[in-house]
């Protein structure tokens, strides 16, 4: 009998002992900060802003396993630089996001983890992991801190911010300054549906003189209305097939439409076709120019 008092007893304990152990886990766990608030007390400002803007806060805060690359506020303020915005907020929300949802992984891996690999990220695209001369994605460092222990996964810090090649296409061409700016949302977006994205960033020492969202929206022009084709000829119509400085700009210049653009330049301003008026000039990218206006030019 005292025998099976004495196995009783020791289950008991034994059972205490376990539940007291997972309690205290559990506990751990619970006081445990998630992603989004490690970033923020951990001095990656630009990181949350840009998930604010981006509207990723909730679903890094979420249940799950994350690795996230966080990169510091100088990587955010050094893309902004190279891709000439002052702002994340002037960044198409759209551009953004993907550029964030590069940077996570569905799954916590520890820097003790991580071998040479490819892993794909919520944006969809793979990053590349290398462990040759310190911890590497897709060749940027990953510096302290790291192995930041959150609720809901780990953050890693990385002292660029990663760019999946369907975005980093744009840097350094013509496009750049439209692309990387929510003003010019339309005009991309009219570009991607006429097909021409591709031939404008391939072909050098282009000008384009770009209408901003304004320009689209006073236009009266229903993009989804417009069939590619002819979004193909008035688009084509706002593009000169050689690098034009506003110092440099003729009476008249034929586009890569074949049509030609007449130029008015007047103490009141300087105008395309007489009632267009060209309200910011000579932003240069790549081997091309840009300069804004304030109407969508039609063919004549």
């Amino acid at each position: 009998m005292k025998k099976t008092v004495g196995i009783i007893l020791t289950a008991m304990i034994a059972f205490s002992l376990t539940t007291n152990t997972a309690m205290a886990q559990c506990a751990d766990d619970s006081a445990k900060k998630n992603i989004v608030e490690l970033a923020q007390e951990n001095g990656f400002t630009s990181l949350a802003a840009a998930l604010t803007k981006a509207d990723l806060v909730d679903a890094l805060q979420a249940d799950g396993a994350f690795t996230v690359f966080a990169p510091t506020n100088q990587a955010f303020d050094n893309l902004l630089t190279a891709i000439g915005q002052s702002s994340i907020d002037d960044v198409p929300v759209a551009v953004l996001k993907e550029i964030l949802l590069y940077h996570v992984v569905d799954a916590k891996v520890m820097s003790s983890q991580v071998s040479n690999a490819m892993v794909n990220t919520l944006q969809g695209s793979a990053i590349t992991l290398s462990t040759t001369d310190g911890i590497k994605v897709n060749g940027v460092s990953v510096v302290s801190p790291y192995d930041v222990d959150a609720s809901n996964g780990v953050i890693h810090t990385v002292d660029q911010v990663l760019v999946p090649a369907s975005i980093a296409q744009f840097v350094n061409t013509v496009l750049e300054p439209a692309y990387f700016n929510k003003n010019f949302s339309m005009l991309i977006a009219a570009a991607v549906k006429a097909g021409v994205v591709e031939t404008l960033l391939n072909t050098p020492n282009l000008t384009i003189f770009a209408p901003n969202n304004a320009a689209f929206i006073a236009s009266g022009i229903d993009l989804n209305a417009v069939d590619s084709k002819t979004l193909a000829s008035v688009l084509t119509y706002h593009v000169v097939g050689s690098k034009v400085l506003s110092s440099g700009i003729p009476s008249e210049a034929t586009t890569v439409n074949g049509s030609k653009l007449y130029f008015s330049l007047l103490a009141s301003g300087n105008f395309i076709n007489k009632n267009t008026e060209i309200i910011a000039v000579d932003i240069e990218s790549g081997s091309g120019v840009v300069h804004v206006i304030d109407n969508v030019l039609m063919p004549i």
